[in-house]
This record gives structure tokens, C-alpha cells and sequence, in this order.
């Protein structure tokens, strides 16, 4: 029993349910793991826009890009993975930078066209998503580049095998017309944030 007094002098007596009392507040329980993706080669890659897909689910070439006679990387018909020591690795939970190359050109309705219609407007707000056997990676586009053809190779900023970097490269197309640069576009995941700045 409990008593409450008043200002006025009456004395009332109250009885305390224990029933009212809240339950005692639980321990919060630890966030779950993220999911660990083992390195592998996508089954799809796909390119999300605040405006909507720019490239649905396409699938990935499984055989791993080579470098030509003079240098250079050239890929097939569907998108593919470029492997190089230091520089580049397949994607997964622990990956490095993840180099994928697919064929844009003015005259034709390839893979990666649709990469030239990115702008500024869309760095930070959209997606790049490989489909793996075990889930889904996930990275956000932090820059779109143009580089001259001739030197690609010389960027070293590009070479740096970066933990949870993702770039796509490209023919550039502009107003309708082949270039003589490269588009690269730079996406990090989540964990990795930041991970594009040259």
C-alpha cells in the first residue's frame, strides 16, 4: 500500500499493481552479420537509376577478359570480368577492385550504350548490382570518367587493386558518335565508401 498526499491534507491510499509495472526492457540483441559472398564470377550485372534500370539483369560472360597483342582489353558480346595480379580480383565479400568491360558503340545496340546516358546528376544516387551463386552485391556510383584510349593504361588511380571497388569500362558515346576515349564508370560498396577518390 502506498500513500499520496494532497496540498489540501487529505491522505489517499493507493494500491500498486505490480501488474502495471513495464516489463523489464531486454537486452537488444547484436545486428546480424552481414552475409559473407564468396569470390566468383557473377551471374548478372544490372545498373539502377533514380529514374529506373538503365541495364536489366544481363548476363556475364564466364570465361575472364585477356589483354590483346597490343595492350588492351577487349571484351565479348555480354559484359566481362578483367583478372589481373595486383590489380584487379573477383567479386565477393573480401573482393578488390572488380574490373568489368563491355562493348558500347554509336552504330550498334550494345551491352553498355546505356552507360553514356549516366551524368553528375546520377553519382551517389544510383546502383550497380552483380547477382552472385550466394547473393547479391551491391555498390553505389561515386564518379563517371572519360579517358582518352591511349592512356588507359597510364592510370595509375585506376590500377589500385581498392577493397570494394567496382569499375565498368567502356567505349564513350557522345551525341550519337563513337570517341576516342574510354568511359569509366567508379562504384564502391557499402563498406567501402569513398573508395572511387583519385
Amino acid at each position: 500500500m502506498a500513500e499520496l498526499s494532497f496540498d489540501n491534507g487529505h491522505t489517499v491510499t493507493s494500491q500498486v499493481s505490480a501488474a502495471l509495472k513495464p516489463p523489464p526492457t531486454p537486452a537488444s540483441a547484436p545486428p546480424p552479420s552481414p552475409k559473407l559472398i564468396p569470390r566468383g564470377m557473377p551471374n548478372t550485372i544490372s545498373v539502377q537509376t533514380p529514374r529506373g534500370m538503365l541495364i536489366k539483369p544481363t548476363p556475364v560472360d564466364k570465361t575472364l577478359l585477356s589483354v590483346g597483342a597490343n595492350g588492351s582489353v577487349v571484351p565479348g558480346q555480354q559484359p566481362g570480368l578483367y583478372v589481373a595480379s595486383g590489380v584487379s580480383t573477383l567479386p565477393g565479400t573480401d573482393q578488390g577492385t572488380v574490373i568489368v568491360g563491355g562493348h558500347a558503340k554509336a552504330s550498334n545496340a550494345m551491352v553498355f550504350n546505356p552507360l553514356s546516358q549516366l551524368s553528375k546528376d546520377d553519382v551517389n544516387q544510383s546502383q550497380v548490382t552483380l547477382a552472385m551463386a550466394d547473393g547479391e552485391l551491391t555498390y553505389t556510383i561515386e564518379g563517371i570518367d572519360l579517358v582518352d584510349k591511349v592512356d588507359l593504361p597510364t592510370q595509375q588511380a585506376l590500377a589500385d587493386n581498392r577493397p570494394g571497388r567496382v569499375l565498368l569500362i567502356t567505349c564513350d558515346l557522345e551525341g550519337g558518335n563513337d570517341t576516342f576515349q574510354n568511359l569509366i564508370v567508379v562504384a564502391c560498396d557499402n563498406a567501402h565508401k569513398g573508395c572511387g577518390a583519385t
